[in-house]
């Protein structure tokens, strides 16, 4: 990873932590097992996080000898989040912290004999290269160059974030699923026997899927442009987390296809807005239904944007703005309590409402990994590196009824 990359891996890990806390601050309780085992994963990640930022300032050595590998001796400008970096010297730097390709170099993998290409793990797909011709990118460098790109509209990428995180090292989870408590419970008199309750499990085995996708790019783009080289890393990750939502939504199951919250059996019954109700009131309804059935505490809600418009656009017979109107700083997205998480893999009229901190967890094999490759194709001879970005996951779903769908919404 990038500074950059483990910096915002950083901030979210900490927004998970805060999260978690500030659920069980809201719900004036202290946390369960399970929220007190993820958020120590979280300081032990935030932990490593911090050692590997503290070891990227010492790598300019490392960052020299890759270099030399491109041939390229200037030192440029990388610019990124509008604010700029330490210098990277061509591409080299994208590929420095990665673990994979520094024990790569370590070996001496690129001293081949003859001058031979050298290669770090790569993909066989195909994609338009993109170069700086009026066909693709067209003339990205002119005299006087402003290094900030600025990208279309991003919506967040929130779905994982809802649920409870997790880790393996595995290939497959396996996972234990209630299937029935008998809750004989009462009171007993001194002596007497006690009553037997009865909680019956099953196994479900949850395979860890890959997403992944690469695109090609000149070496001319890359070192005439430094800020391409950050603009091009981040939105391979977007794009990797924006096909993320979609499979932990409605992923088929069949591989190499994640199975997705929305597609497994067992889901609470949908529950259908009828006038003149709003979608604040058909989503109050679900919230309690599930509650009610299944004991467990909803703590968020997934809407597409257009819904939730509607809903921050409700007014008062009067014609003021229940929420604040538009003149008002945008709180934190909350309605009835729960944290709003907007996503336009959802139809416009549907929304998802669920406990996901206590029936569903995202366990993930590491983070995001970026590689890059001139020995793809004939990428070699005409100047090309295949940059490739990649994540393997699994999500476990202990209890499919604390899910269900509010449909029918109205739309901003």
């Amino acid at each position: 990873m990038t500074k950059q990359m483990l910096e915002a891996r950083q901030q979210m890990v900490l927004r998970k932590a805060q999260l978690l806390l500030d659920t069980c601050e809201r719900e004036q309780r202290a946390p369960t097992e399970e929220e007190e085992k993820a958020h120590g994963e979280s300081l032990k990640e935030l932990e490593a996080i911090g050692q590997r930022l503290e070891r990227l300032t010492d790598d300019e050595t490392m960052t020299e000898k890759i270099n030399a590998l491109s041939g390229d001796k200037r030192i440029v400008t990388s610019v990124g989040n509008g604010r700029a970096t330490r210098a990277p010297r061509s591409w080299g730097e994208a590929l420095i912290t990665d673990p994979g390709f520094a024990e790569f170099i370590k070996r001496g993998g690129h001293r081949l004999a003859g001058g031979s290409a050298w290669t770090s793990p790569t993909v066989e797909l195909t994609a338009t290269v993109l170069t700086e011709g009026p066909g693709s990118g067209g003339a990205l460098v002119i005299p006087d160059y402003q290094r900030t790109i600025h990208s279309g509209p991003i919506l967040p990428v929130v779905v994982a974030d809802l649920f409870m995180p997790g880790t393996t090292n595995s290939n497959m989870v396996p996972v234990m699923l209630e299937q029935s408590f008998t809750n004989a419970a009462d009171a007993v008199a001194e002596g007497a026997a006690k009553p037997e309750s009865e909680l019956i499990f099953s196994q479900k085995n949850e395979p860890v899927r890959k997403l992944a996708h690469w695109i090609p790019v000149t070496e001319e783009l890359m070192d005439d442009q430094p800020a391409v080289a950050s603009y091009v890393n981040s939105r391979l990750q977007y794009g990797l987390q924006r096909k993320e939502d979609q499979q932990l939504l409605f992923g088929s199951g069949v591989a190499p296809q994640l199975e997705g919250l929305l597609v497994r059996s067992g889901l609470g019954a949908p529950i259908a807005r009828v006038d003149p109700a709003t979608n604040s009131d058909v989503i109050l309804q679900q919230i309690t239904t599930l509650e009610s059935t299944t004991g467990l505490t909803v703590s968020a809600i997934v809407l597409n944007p257009l819904a939730w418009g509607s809903i921050v656009g409700t007014k008062t017979t009067e014609g003021t703005y229940v929420g604040g109107g538009p003149f008002t700083e945008m709180p934190r997205r909350t309605l009835w309590g729960r944290e709003v998480a907007l996503t336009d893999q959802l139809t416009a009229t549907e929304g998802v409402v669920g406990a996901f901190r206590q029936a569903g967890q995202l366990f993930r094999h590491g983070g995001i990994k970026m590689a890059a490759t001139n020995a793809h194709s004939d990428f070699f001879i005409t100047n090309k590196i295949a940059v490739r970005c990649e994540e393997r996951f699994a999500l476990a779903v202990y209890r499919p009824e604390a899910f269900a769908k509010v449909t029918a919404l109205t739309t901003a």
